[in-house]
């Protein structure tokens, strides 16, 4: 193959990447919601000042199918509930091929650990407590944000994620056109129409979340979807990671572009015009000498080899040349650390969900000096 089929199988795949052919989600199923809402019946734990640190709560994850997606939720569960319990993990064999999981032994390095509780209680004594979605991008899964979900979980948010069908790691690994057939949108709003009346496998949710207080995230391909959720009933607040902008929306409060500067599958130039096109009000935040994965734990998962792919292809795993240089995108030691990423993500994404999905003016004040904070921040704006 010559060097101009590469590249031009690169800039074909960087658009599927970011999900330009999913369809518009059907939105009948879901109840109308009032477009005006307060968090005036809302009881939380005081959680600190600075949205970048961990809060209150420990974290209760559980995995559920929801109309046959495989979804993670992450819930502030009860005081002390945590006490001589061990962390979740998560055997990421489960979202390669069968044939490849096949190929890593038990201590292969692919155990994610997470700062959360399998089936933790929920804490009933606070709450009603808003929602977020993250959906992931193409090539990652359910937990591949773990350092970011579980920080929203622990403030007094229900997090949820799903495995997106034909566009998670485990498919686009044995066919990338099977993206082609991906629908995130419509997961995503099948995910909303089971939380708005609680049913199973949710129900141990209610009474305990206002479905009036939504919040949609996404990185890449699910950035995409994030970005254009405003006209969904109860969705307030959508931050899209390494994608494009958001669109206008009745029900849409506020939006927080969030890039970075050496994104070679999201151009930053994308992210920019992006944050341009969309409503106000709305911030971007861009994140200096980052890739594309540092809004996932890519990179930082077998970062000795140079991230998660690189570590499976250790072990026998046939890895696509164009794909594997997307799948590794801003990992290595010449970009910014994944947790100097996190820290500012975390920081300025809970301060936005905070401000409107909690009401709470004091996390909006966050933005006044972020870039004092902040060095690997290149560039702020808001209006």
């Amino acid at each position: 193959m010559n060097k101009h089929f590469y590249t031009v199988a690169a800039l074909s795949i960087s658009g599927l990447l970011v999900g330009c052919t999913q369809p518009p989600p059907d939105i009948s199923a879901l109840d109308p919601v009032p477009i005006e809402f307060d968090c005036d019946e809302t009881q939380l734990l005081d959680v600190p000042s600075n949205p970048g640190q961990r809060g209150p709560w420990a974290v209760g994850s559980k995995t559920v199918q929801i109309d046959g997606l495989i979804t993670e939720v992450w819930y502030p569960a009860a005081a002390g509930s945590e006490a001589n319990q061990e962390p979740t993990v998560y055997d990421l064999r489960q979202f390669l091929p069968d044939a490849d999981a096949a190929l890593i032994p038990d201590d292969g390095g692919l155990d994610q650990v997470c700062d959360c509780y399998e089936d933790l209680p929920l804490d009933t004594a606070h709450g009603p407590y808003p929602v977020i979605i993250l959906v992931h991008g193409t090539a990652a899964f359910r937990t591949a944000s773990l350092p970011i979900v579980t920080h929203w979980a622990s403030r007094g948010f229900v997090v949820l994620s799903a495995d997106n069908p034909n566009i998670q790691l485990k498919d686009v690994k044995e066919n990338f056109l099977s993206v082609q057939n991906a629908n995130q949108p419509q997961d995503t709003i099948d995910i909303i129409d089971v939380l708005q009346e609680t049913r199973a496998p949710l129900e141990f949710l209610k009474g305990y979340i206002d479905i009036n207080r939504i919040g949609v995230s996404g990185h890449s391909a699910g950035g995409n979807v994030a970005g254009s959720f405003g006209f969904v009933p109860g969705v307030r607040t959508v931050i899209p990671l390494a994608a494009g902008g958001s669109s206008e929306g009745e029900y849409l409060k506020s939006s927080m572009i969030v890039g970075s500067e050496l994104d070679g599958v999201v151009n930053h130039r994308r992210q920019i015009d992006g944050y341009a096109s969309s409503p106000a009000p709305k911030r971007f935040v861009a994140i200096g000498n980052t890739g594309h994965l540092i809004y996932s734990e890519l990179c930082s998962l077998g970062a000795e080899q140079g991230g998660l792919i690189p570590l499976v292809e250790s072990y026998g795993v046939d890895v696509n040349g164009v794909f594997k240089r997307l799948g590794t995108d801003g990992c290595g030691n010449q970009f910014l650390p994944s947790e100097k990423g996190w820290e500012l993500i975390n920081y300025a994404t809970t301060a936005a969900f905070e401000e409107v999905l909690q009401c709470n003016a004091d996390s909006a004040r966050a933005f006044d000096d972020i870039e004092v904070r902040f060095p690997q921040l290149i560039s702020f704006e808001q209006e």
